[in-house]
């Protein structure tokens, strides 16, 4: 499955000079490394503590703290390595935009919403509607479909009416809307059920990602169009760690209270 991103990505790597060709040459640009590398060891500790907490340890554990506190650290000193930075990795001048900042923090919420629903509703169907791990996986489809067909719809709309604002509040009601479908789904709830609720989640997700990145590239300066556009994927991916963990904890731990309250005794 994942071999599959070779061929593209070769494929990639000579046809995108080709068709993606920049404005301008530039030379002796000053690669932010001090940056780069002060900003991945706070995501690596940022990451390893969210990875310990989903294998089952508490938030309060001494590794998972550990983890925290150490990203906190690199992330305080990554702001005045930017500021002083020639050519900073995220320039720190983007969050003063309050679209910039909008749709990071849109971006941070649909990375939480989407990866949890992606990892967490085919556990439901398989483990609590008993369904195969076949039929588990394919629930996914209707979310997949609605949100690619909306993705382009709303892509194309947006290109000819020049409006990108309207299209971020409907998707962010309509995401909204399916979430909370979902969240009503319990024992009796049929896979049909699963399926329409995702798809309607898809219908609000789809329109959501190109709207955010279309609305960060429309009001950035030409020059940091690449960054402002990497730094709002960057920060959707990290909702999207965040997020898979603390749903990932909230499930654990209730799952394990709940058999605690509710189990018979002979269970014990």
């Amino acid at each position: 499955m994942f071999y599959i991103n070779l061929p593209l990505g070769v494929f990639s790597l000579f046809a995108l000079p080709v068709v993606l060709r920049q404005s301008a040459t530039r030379f002796g640009v000053k690669i932010d490394y001090l940056g780069a590398a002060t900003v991945t060891a706070s995501v690596v500790s940022l990451l390893l503590a969210l990875s310990w907490v989903g294998e089952g340890y508490d938030w309060d554990a001494t590794r998972v703290v550990i983890g925290f506190v150490v990203a906190g650290i690199l992330l305080a000193a990554f702001i005045p390595v930017e500021i002083r930075a020639t050519k900073p990795v995220i320039p720190l001048s983007l969050f003063e935009s309050r679209v910039f900042g909008s749709a990071a923090l849109l971006m941070f919420m649909v990375g939480i919403a989407m990866f949890g629903v992606i990892l967490y509703t085919p556990l439901f169907v398989q483990g609590v509607l008993g369904k195969t791990a076949t039929g588990s996986g394919t629930v996914l489809i209707p979310l997949v479909l609605s949100m690619t067909a909306m993705g382009v719809t709303c892509g194309q709309i947006i290109a000819r009416v020049k409006r990108i604002k309207p299209f971020m509040i409907a998707g962010s009601i309509v995401m909204t809307i399916g979430i909370y479908l979902l969240t009503t789904l319990d024992v009796d709830s049929s896979q049909r059920t699963v399926a329409f609720y995702l798809m309607v989640t898809g219908l609000g997700l789809g329109p959501l990602m190109p709207s955010a990145t279309l609305a960060v590239q429309s009001t950035v300066e030409q020059r940091l169009l690449g960054v402002a556009t990497s730094a709002t994927q960057f920060i959707r991916s990290l909702g999207s760690t965040v997020g898979t963990a603390v749903i990932g904890s909230l499930i654990t731990s209730g799952y394990a209270e709940y058999l605690k309250n509710n189990a018979p005794p002979q269970a014990a």
